[in-house]
Parts: structure tokens; sequence; C-alpha cells
């Protein structure tokens, strides 16, 4: 599946190797409505990102980037396969 960045989800600074990882490797994925979906784990580094995408047929728009904000920690946390 093709995979683009759009130009918000370069807004808080998550480079396109960052953003694809998460999608590789993702821990929680939450539906937020109108086919928006955030997939949610660590990048390389271990910093806990979410990664907004909608998908149009075979191909996926990443449309948003950033670190995993306050509001999705308790929930994310429930889903890591090991103990934080």
């Amino acid at each position: 599946m093709a995979v683009h960045l759009t130009h918000t989800a370069a807004k808080h600074g998550i480079s396109r190797a960052r953003a694809l990882y998460v999608l590789d490797h993702y821990i929680w994925a939450y539906p937020v409505g109108r086919g928006v979906t955030l997939y949610m784990g660590p990048d390389r580094n271990g910093i806990d990102l979410e990664i907004g995408t909608v998908r149009r047929g075979d191909e996926m728009y990443v449309i948003h980037a950033m670190k995993l904000r306050d509001e999705f920690i308790d929930e994310y946390t429930r889903h890591l396969p090991w103990p934080r």
C-alpha cells in the first residue's frame, strides 16, 4: 500500500521515517471517525507517537503526526504488551 504524508502531518516535526515506523509497529489503533484512524506506538527511539491516517482505496494518507497526547496515555498504556 502506498503511504503519503500530507503537509499537515509535518506540522509537529515528525519525520516520514518515524511516522512509517509507527505504522509498521503500532501498539494500538483507534478509529476517531470520518474515516480517520490514529495509530499509536513508539518510534525507534522509544518516543510514543500518534499517527492519524485516512485510507482511500489502496493508498493511505498520513494527515497527523505528533507525540502522544495525555488524553490517550491511559488507554494506550492498557494496550502495551509490557509493563510501564
